[in-house]
């Protein structure tokens, strides 16, 4: 008789259990993607529902486009509204390609290799050497490297590397690590 109450009372709660796990809603959106195990689709699913939500506020209708005009005056509804800026919090961590993604920006895509013309080289605190392009980009390199020397009129080619890094070469032998600065 008591293992009949323990089994009748283990099926109440499985039941029980079942139906309030039911009545939970389901995460949706942002809040699913937190609950992925894996970091590669976890961070897929971040960049599908960013692109979901970008795509709600593309489509709906901006309240100025709809209002009534001042006499005399005609409305011109927009298409889509204009791209919203990141604020720096939300723009923390990404590409500048992602960044002009996200903003509505022309292109995306990646360059491999850039060719440009040094305007002015000087050295920052940390005794980084510091390039300005005349291209108006400003390259700084990531680690001092003493055996890397250019001057003002050198042309040099940047290429990508690994993981997003990035190659400054002034000839076939020479090159050093940099990251972009401006």
């Amino acid at each position: 008789m008591p293992h009949i109450r323990k089994a009748m009372a283990l099926i109440a709660a499985l039941v029980l259990g079942h139906a309030w796990a039911a009545a939970q809603p389901a995460p949706t959106g942002f809040e699913s993607c937190g609950q992925v195990s894996d970091d590669k689709e976890r961070l897929a699913c971040f960049d599908r529902e960013l692109a979901l939500q970008k795509e709600r506020k593309q489509t709906a209708a901006p309240a100025s486009a709809t209002a009534p005009a001042s006499a005399g005056a005609s409305v011109v509804a927009r298409s889509t509204p204009p791209p919203a800026e990141l604020t720096p919090e939300q723009a923390m961590g990404l590409t500048p390609a992602k960044i002009l993604q996200i903003q509505g920006g022309t292109s995306a895509t990646k360059l491999n290799k850039l060719s440009a013309k040094i305007e002015g080289v000087s050295t920052n605190s940390s005794g980084r050497e510091v390039f300005r392009l005349d291209n108006g980009q400003v390259w700084s390199q990531v680690e001092p490297d003493s055996n890397f020397t250019v001057q003002a009129g050198d042309t040099v080619i940047i290429t990508r590397g690994a993981l997003d890094s990035f190659f400054m070469s002034a000839n076939a032998h020479m090159n050093t690590r940099v990251r972009r600065a401006q």
